[in-house]
């Protein structure tokens, strides 16, 4: 395994790990509080954005970095979910629809 094989590995790793357990861990928190309350919707963007270059790098390449497709995906359908949980309980939606009493 040449170094550029076993840092590409590990990098894929991790980051296909942080997609998968990170993100999908604070979905479920703000899924449960119906809350995006303390989380920054400008770093969330910049990331989603970051995601979505380095994907856009992978492909652009002669022969396709499928390390950099692996790591990536999933946090792109992770924060896509993330940014539109910012869209749903930021309008009160979400509160309107637990409320259990009449409006006034």
């Amino acid at each position: 395994m040449t170094a550029e094989q076993f840092f590409g590995t590990g990098a894929m790793v991790l980051g296909f790990v942080g997609g998968c357990i990170g993100l999908p861990v604070q979905l479920l928190k703000n899924w449960q509080r119906k809350s995006v309350e303390g989380l920054s919707l400008t770093f969330w963007v910049i990331l989603y954005t970051n995601v979505w270059f380095w994907l856009l790098y992978a492909f652009s390449k002669v022969q396709t970095d499928w390390y950099l497709v692996v790591a990536n995906v999933p946090g792109l359908v992770f924060i896509s979910v993330l940014l539109g949980q910012f869209a749903w309980y930021r309008d009160g939606r979400a509160r309107s629809a637990r409320d259990d009493g009449p409006r006034e």
